[in-house]
Parts: C-alpha cells; sequence; structure tokens
C-alpha cells in the first residue's frame, strides 16, 4: 500500500551452490521499492501494477530466473465477511469478521455492547456463549495501518427450540412430599403401624450356622468335648473294675 513499509519477501533457490544473489534483469519494482541480498523490501509511493523479471544467481554464476507482478493500491480498509448469523442463548457460538484493503488489520468493538457472554478479539473472531434472548446492536471497527472501516451489526439471539437442551438445566428438582408415594410414611399409613424388623443378634450376614445359641459352632464343640471327657471317665472306670474284681 502506498506509504506504506513493505513486508520485506524473501527469495529463496535450490540446486545451485551458494551464497545466492537477486537482481532485477527486466521491467522495474515499483518506485521507493528496491532489492537487498536476496529480499525484496522499501516503501512504495505511487500506485499502479509493476512487472518485472527476477534473476537469482549462484556462486558459480549459474542463474535461473522469474517473472513477478507487484500491486500497489491506495489503502482503504473495507469489510469482506458480510452479517453475521443469528444465535441461539445457551448455546455455543463462533464467528469471524473480516476485512482486506490495507496492511496489519484488527478488529475491536467501537460502539455498542455485545451480548452477555459474547467477546471479540483482535483477530475479528465473534466467539462465546449467549446468557439471554434478545436484539443486540453493535459497531465492529476493522483499523489498518493506515484506514480503518466500520460496520454496524444487529444480532440477534434466540430462545432454543422446544425439546433442544440447554447448558444448564433448568426443570425442578423432584423431592418427596407427605403426599408422594416416596415420603416418609405417616403414622396413619399401614406401613408406619407395622413393627420394624429388628435382626437377631444370634445371626452373621453370610454364615450358614448360628454364631451364638443352642445350635452354634462353639456350644456344639464344647459339649463334644464334656462328652469326650465322660467317655474317657467310664473307659478308665470300667478297666479299673475288671482289674480289681476278686477271682471266683
Amino acid at each position: 500500500y502506498i506509504g506504506q513499509v513493505y513486508a520485506i519477501h524473501t527469495v529463496e533457490a535450490t540446486g545451485g551452490t551458494g551464497p545466492y544473489q537477486l537482481s532485477v534483469v527486466s521491467g522495474s519494482l515499483p518506485p521507493g521499492m528496491l532489492v537487498v541480498g536476496t529480499s525484496l523490501g522499501g516503501a512504495p509511493n505511487t500506485p499502479g501494477t509493476y512487472t518485472s523479471t527476477l534473476r537469482m544467481t549462484d556462486k558459480n554464476k549459474l542463474f535461473d530466473e522469474q517473472d513477478v507482478t507487484i500491486v500497489v493500491a491506495k489503502a482503504a480498509a473495507a469489510f469482506t465477511s458480510g452479517d453475521p448469523p443469528a444465535g441461539t442463548v445457551d448455546q455455543p457460538y463462533s464467528f469471524r469478521f473480516t476485512a482486506d484493503g490495507d496492511s496489519d488489520i484488527a478488529f475491536a468493538l467501537a460502539a455498542g455492547a455485545l451480548p452477555g457472554g459474547l467477546t471479540l478479539d483482535k483477530e475479528g473472531l465473534l466467539s462465546g456463549t449467549p446468557g439471554s434472548v434478545g436484539t443486540f446492536t453493535f459497531t465492529v471497527q476493522a483499523k489498518g495501518r493506515s484506514t480503518s472501516a466500520t460496520s454496524e451489526v444487529s444480532l440477534i439471539v434466540a430462545a432454543p427450540a422446544p425439546g433442544t437442551p440447554t447448558a444448564t438445566p433448568t426443570g425442578p428438582t423432584a423431592t418427596p412430599t407427605a403426599s408422594d408415594p416416596a415420603a416418609t410414611p405417616s403414622e396413619s399409613s399401614p406401613a408406619a403401624s407395622q413393627p420394624t424388623p429388628t435382626p437377631s443378634k444370634s445371626k452373621a450376614s453370610g454364615v450358614w450356622l448360628p454364631v451364638t445359641g443352642p445350635g452354634s459352632p462353639l456350644v456344639l464343640l464344647l459339649m463334644g468335648v464334656v462328652a469326650f471327657s465322660i467317655g474317657g471317665i467310664l473307659l478308665v472306670l470300667a478297666y479299673n473294675r475288671r482289674r480289681f474284681t476278686t477271682p471266683e
């Protein structure tokens, strides 16, 4: 663009032996531009279309050529993105503004307010999750190196269609009440008049024999020990009686 520093463009070559040297062999570069090493640079000052032939020469004087065209224009930033589409509340939204006609264009909010939940960055990206329904009017600016343009935007944020899930559930949370079947039984209900069964202390979960009581393993074991002891005593008495019996 006129009066703006040209972004340095480096010409590359392969297949030869460095170092390389760039030159213009026909035509001309725009006024204000020149060749430095293997790059093009400068600040063009005259509008127009300029065609030239560049030559790249290597260390051994071998070269190759390429035709190039450089257009120098008056800077005049202009939007190229059009109007953003409508959004939906509580649904992700994304739209990118674009502009051309100048260099180093950056975007910003110039007037009005964005819908709550949306942001606009300098690259032109409008994104976020709108949090309220309505029509929002604001102005976006595209500012370049020497010019700028504005665009007035009217963005509609609509309510979600019936049956569309939203980011945050709004339905009430069910809570059992006195009339709810899941509620705590009242004193007049049949369930309330029934005594609450209490597990027997002599039972153990997962065990097929009771732990305590007449049939418990401990009692059975003690009874076995007692029976064995009594049997042994009777056996000893019988043996002694036979031993000391007077012979006939």
